[in-house]
């Protein structure tokens, strides 16, 4: 059994795909095949290309977003008061409504610290994409845990299973007209992961009135219409999917349960369109409502409903073609973790710690056993000594029995002496058999002594095992944390040097295409607030850290172990 999931955000750039994702993961090919490519290509584009200008070209070709020579011409037609100062402020206008959204959620204190922290790197992606926000998607049939199981003959066969159901799904009129605007479109075998499809799409939309906008969930909700006949057939279908995330919610994801896209398609299949029992629609005055869930509540389920249409598209062509190939794999539509989502270098750190806590409890254990078999052999030699079972719970306390019983017999041996004194007769005999039992006192003293040492030295190992664990385990929440406070104190200052890079960059472009005394471009300037920008930003980045060293008190340590890492760097 295999889950499949869809990871999607606005997190994307350039660097995720291509030649740029194929360094970025050089030594990171641990389930890497012969034969198999690094990054296989399913859109019409070269992996050298960078993903902002195939956005801008679809975008501008079939969209209606305008050129920059357009938008110049455009522009000279407005009135003064609106028009932009740049080609970047035409684009981030275009996606006004959608990065204003994603701010007034990062700016809501009800918002929870992990969507706020998603949100900011949205938001810095956008930056990077020079205005154009690019929605990435990963696409999963299973994780590298199930690769560990396999041997490298099940695991070359399985990969080929997973890279022929990523084509077909690509080529899936599901994911044809659920994905538009697709604009990129990979295979990735790269990766210390698992294999996954990844994508970049825009979602640019003309309203009524001819406005251009960046419009995802807009645009969804038109798609989903025409794919299920209505738009009332829709609203049918979102009713259905706040109840079930709601129970879902209400009743906790446990482990074993059904996941609520099952119980979503479940409920479908039964009743196609999706029209829920007027039982749950009736309000406190008897009246009865149309939907059960307000519009509000629908609306936010749209981008929902639009992964689970493509997750159960994958699934479906997932086990097609696993039967096809001879490969044993079947959807698990139930919850098999506890449903809290670890993105890709928290998964990492994750495995890795996992393996490790693991492996220092065999430790653990091999110690336990040693200690066991030590206390073992002392009760055999408490018994041979006395003929009797030495009842006890440690190594140390069948020493101490052990000890007892060898001081007894000693006593016994001396009180003895008087009346082989008298036995003159059987003197001689008598002495040789004290001899061999002094020996053998003496063999069990100095036995004791190095099983006790022995028994010291285990615990001492046990208990540096479990402090290091303790160790590893606060260190693990206190990255966690020291990285959301870092980021969350930084953003203010952060985010008013890239908005000042941004407005340098852009003053830059303007030069280069408009200035000058005949408005055909300045390059002189235009380089000069090149390097303005890249200055400024980089010295903002360097006042921050320098800040923060000298905030922690470190300073000087820090400095020499920069200055270290960049000797080590040259000398690689």
């Amino acid at each position: 059994m295999a889950s499949i999931t869809l990871e999607n955000s606005f997190q994307s750039t350039s660097k995720d795909m291509g030649e740029n994702h194929i360094k970025a993961h050089t030594k990171q090919h641990k389930y890497l095949q012969a034969n198999e490519p690094l990054v296989e290509t399913l859109t019409n584009n070269k992996q050298e290309d960078d993903s902002v200008q195939l956005a801008l070209k679809y975008a501008q070709e079939k969209a209606g977003l305008l050129t920059q020579k357009s938008w110049f011409k455009y522009n000279q037609t407005l009135r003064k008061s609106r028009r932009k100062s740049s080609y970047l402020e035409y684009l981030l206008g275009v996606s006004g409504t959608f990065r204003t959204a994603k701010q007034r959620r990062l700016a809501n204190p009800k918002t929870n610290k992990k969507t706020r922290e998603k949100i900011s790197r949205e938001m810095g992606a956008i930056i990077d994409n020079n205005g154009v926000p690019l929605d990435g998607s990963l696409y999963y049939l299973s994780n590298s845990e199930i690769y560990d199981s396999m041997t490298t003959d099940q695991l070359k066969k399985y990969r080929h299973f997973e890279a022929e159901t990523f084509r077909k799904f690509f080529n899936s009129q599901t994911f044809k007209e659920l994905n538009p605007e697709n604009i990129r479109s990979e295979i990735h075998f790269d990766e210390n992961g698992a294999l996954h499809l990844q994508t970049q799409d825009i979602w640019f939309r003309k309203d009524k009135r001819g406005r251009l906008s960046y419009a995802k969930r807009a645009m969804i909700r038109d798609i989903l219409e025409t794919k299920y006949g209505s738009a009332e057939a829709l609203q049918n279908r979102l009713d259905v999917l706040c109840f079930f995330d709601e129970k879902v919610k209400r009743e906790g994801r446990k482990i074993g349960s059904k996941r609520a896209d099952t119980l979503y398609y479940d409920f479908i299949s039964k009743i196609p369109n999706g029209h829920m029992s007027s039982k749950s629609k009736v309000n406190k005055d008897g009246s009865t409502r149309k939907y059960h869930y307000s519009k509000a509540e629908r609306t936010t389920r749209l981008t929902e409903l639009w992964r689970i249409e493509q997750m159960h598209e994958l699934g479906k062509i997932a086990e097609t073609t696993a039967k096809e190939m001879g490969v044993n794999y079947h959807v698990d539509h139930t919850y098999t973790t506890d449903g809290v989502h670890l993105d890709g270098a928290a998964y990492i750190d994750h495995k890795h710690n996992h393996q490790k806590i693991v492996k220092q409890v065999q430790q653990a254990q091999v110690v336990n056993d040693v200690a066991k078999n030590v206390m073992d052999d002392l009760k055999k030699s408490y018994k041979s000594l006395t003929n009797k079972d030495a009842n006890a719970n440690s190594p140390l306390e069948v020493a101490k029995k052990l000890k007892q019983a060898t001081q007894a017999t000693k006593n016994e041996v001396t009180n003895n002496q008087a009346t082989i004194e008298t036995q003159q007769a059987t003197i001689s005999n008598q002495n040789e058999q004290l001899e061999a039992q002094q020996r053998q006192l003496q063999a069990i003293q100095h036995q004791r002594k190095q099983e006790q040492a022995e028994i010291k030295e285990l615990k001492k190992q046990k208990m540096d095992l479990q402090t290091e664990i303790k160790q590893l385990q606060q260190q693990v929440k206190s990255a966690g944390l020291i990285v959301s406070r870092w980021i969350r104190r930084n953003w203010q200052r952060l985010e008013s040097h890239f908005r000042d890079y941004a407005r340098d960059m852009s003053s830059a472009q303007n030069e280069r295409l408009y200035g000058g005394a005949n408005g055909t471009g300045d390059p002189y300037n235009a380089q000069l607030y090149e390097q303005k920008a890249k200055k400024g930003l980089l010295a903002s980045f360097a006042h921050i850290e320098n800040e923060e060293v000298e905030k922690s008190g470190l300073g000087n340590v820090i400095k020499k172990s920069i200055e270290k890492q960049n000797n080590n760097d040259l000398e690689r």
